[in-house]
């Protein structure tokens, strides 16, 4: 065992010398021990198969010197070598006839061997196919089931990258290139052997060099092309959030007149990254040229060799001379191809190493039978219930939550008031399920709500932000959310739509529940979104709706509309309302009054107004109730 450590660690540093860097072959074997381990037969048959392209091109070429020997002395050519005993043996013993047969020989062996290498291609990139599509996957399933708190910390233009850029990179740019390496690297060798069985310390000397120049060119260039890699993965962070911010204020940006502002930073931005582009291509160029020099020298100094020790047989130093011509031939874009396999994994290296670290921070997360159809929802009857509930935001100083105990009854409608900062929107993050209490606890019907069935108390509950979002899609895709074409209840569709107020508008658009809301839906209004958001709670049949500021930026018709539309369906379910407008939850049950996130009061309406006097303040300022009343608590 001990020796096998030996040889390893002899190994590992030979290739971190060749590679340019321990840091480079250690990614490699990081990925193999994270992945690849499960397709080491996969591998194996990869690196089979380039020895196997290294051995037909031997045959080719030690056909093609025996041919260049015969074509030179066709006539006196030795009867006893072993091609022309052959050749006899199948009773051909005309020179013409057998120089054709040779030339036929090599003209199949090299056409086999061009049809085996795309066939050995296609193999290598269907591999990356099928751990393209598995790593992108995986990628993005750590992302939709990592815990909300964890998501929070992400920017969305840096979670697109990576599942659109970086496992490609990491995949085509560095796995890639470590297989186009090695692989090239076997042929190279391989070929290289056929000089050195005849001229040994020549070759030996040629291929040293090839292998320092190789090694210095990596030197020089990999710390740039590295940082080139890091900056390029850093650009494309700050490029895809410059089209989204400009695209996505689209209105704004109009209105206000900052066309020029988006335009600029997407200038500046794009510049950088063509810079980045331009340079990398401009190293990646480079190895190949001074390779080039490197072969070109080196194989004047052999065919001088060559027509010194065989300045007696004219026909074996044309027929050397023709294989090393050959050789040269093949050696040349085969140690071009080793050398920009070279660049692709230092470039990529920071692709492959942000590939890893994310991984890292995801492994623990897996979407197990999260399919909603699937989940059996945790039943409520009574009450929704919180004691002693703290929370602190990670890294935060103080709490967002602060010894919250409150109990909210199956069937009414309360609302949660307060100001911004007092804790409204960590309340409902924390009944929806989206974190869980730092201390206290969460319970339904006296069952605590714990990492196991968080999945089964989601599924009684519903959502509606204040931005509804919309897909490209469908109305009725979009009330459906998620539930395949075929599998949606078009007169639950049309039934929801009643309940809110929706059905007749959009019977008269074009294609009724099949008219397209467009991108984000900016083909309906705000109010229609909004509804539909609304819909979609009630499609999918959850027990609990929780609306947040959903009318904040609705005018007041519309707003009345939404609210009659609560009002419609206060009765068949448990409606939870965050509002900044007073308005909205005036005819609540009960609400919720929040302050430095505690909850300071609970009550109707008219009972806050008469005891409370901050929520007072806040009535009379949204001109719900007067001065002159207030103290009656009289709503207007």
């Amino acid at each position: 065992m001990k020796v096998s450590k030996r040889i390893r660690s002899k190994i590992r540093s030979l290739m971190s010398l060749l590679m340019g860097g321990r840091d480079i072959v250690d990614a490699l074997t990081s990925f193999y021990r994270m992945y690849a381990y499960q397709y080491k037969k996969q591998i194996g048959i990869l690196l089979a198969g380039a020895i196997l392209s290294g051995a037909i091109e031997i045959m080719g070429l030690l056909l093609l010197y025996i041919l260049l020997r015969f074509l030179i002395n066709i006539n006196s050519f030795d009867d006893s070598h072993i091609v022309i005993r052959t050749l006899n043996s199948f009773g051909i013993a005309n020179r013409n006839h057998m120089a054709a047969i040779i030339g036929m020989a090599i003209t199949v062996t090299f056409v086999a061997k061009n049809i085996y290498i795309i066939f050995y291609y296609h193999t290598q990139h269907l591999t990356l196919r099928r751990w393209k599509i598995d790593l992108g996957k995986r990628l993005m399933e750590g992302y939709m089931a990592a815990p909300y708190q964890i998501m929070l910390g992400y920017n969305s233009s840096t979670i697109i990258r990576n599942v659109n850029n970086i496992v490609a990179q990491a995949l085509n740019g560095f796995v890639l290139s470590g297989f186009n390496f090695f692989s090239n690297m076997i042929v190279g060798l391989i070929l290289l052997s056929i000089l050195y069985v005849k001229y040994f310390t020549i070759t030996l000397i040629t291929a040293s060099t090839l292998v320092v120049s190789t090694i210095l060119q990596n030197k020089f260039i990999k710390k740039k092309t590295a940082d080139l890699g890091r900056e390029r993965d850093k650009l494309m962070v700050e490029q895809n959030k410059s089209v989204y911010q400009g695209l996505h204020s689209l209105k704004e940006t109009k209105v206000l007149l900052r066309e020029n502002f988006f335009l600029k930073n997407f200038e500046t931005i794009n510049n950088l990254t063509v810079d980045n582009d331009t340079t990398a291509m401009l190293y990646a160029r480079l190895p190949s040229h001074i390779t080039e020099v490197v072969i070109i020298i080196s194989i004047v100094m052999i065919s001088v060799v060559v027509l010194f020790e065989n300045s007696h047989d004219s026909s074996l130093s044309v027929a050397s001379l023709g294989i090393l011509a050959a050789v040269a031939f093949r050696i040349a874009p085969i140690m071009n191809r080793t050398t920009a396999a070279l660049q692709g994994l230092s470039n990529n290296l920071n692709s492959m190493k942000t590939l890893f670290a994310e991984f890292q921070k995801l492994k623990d997360y897996k979407l197990l039978n999260l399919d909603r159809k699937n989940i059996n929802a945790l039943p409520f009857n009574s009450t929704i219930k919180l004691q002693k509930v703290n929370y602190r935001y990670p890294k935060a100083r103080s709490r967002a939550l602060a010894d919250i105990n409150l109990a909210i009854n199956r069937g009414e409608v309360m609302g949660v008031v307060g100001e911004s900062g007092a804790g409204k929107t960590t309340l409902i993050d924390l009944i929806l399920g989206l974190i869980a209490p730092t201390e206290g606890n969460l319970s339904i019907d006296n069952v605590l709500i714990t990492e196991s069935n968080t999945k089964n108390w989601q599924k009684n509950v519903c959502y509606v932000p204040q931005a509804v979002y919309l897909s490209d899609a469908s109305i009725r895709s979009n009330i459906a959310f998620g539930v395949p074409d075929n599998e949606i209840d078009d007169g639950r569709i049309v039934e929801v739509l009643k309940d809110v107020d929706l059905y007749d508008h959009v019977m008269a658009l074009d294609g009724g529940i099949a008219f397209a809301v467009g991108e984000n839906g900016k083909n309906l209004s705000g109010g229609q979104k909004q509804r539909v958001g609304i819909a979609r709670a009630l499609y999918l049949d959850a027990d609990v709706i929780v609306l947040d500021e959903a009318t904040a930026a609705l005018d007041v018709g519309t707003e009345y509309k939404i609210t009659e539309t609560i009002k419609k369906i206060k009765n068949k379910k448990t409606i939870i309302v965050i509002a900044h407008r007073l308005s909205t939850i005036y005819e609540a049950d009960r609400v919720v009054f929040m302050k430095d996130a505690k909850v300071v009061d609970v009550g109707t309406f008219s009972e806050l107004v008469g005891r409370n006097p901050a929520f007072e303040d806040m009535a009379i300022k949204s001109r719900l109730v007067t001065n002159d009343v207030a103290s009656q608590a009289e709503i207007v």
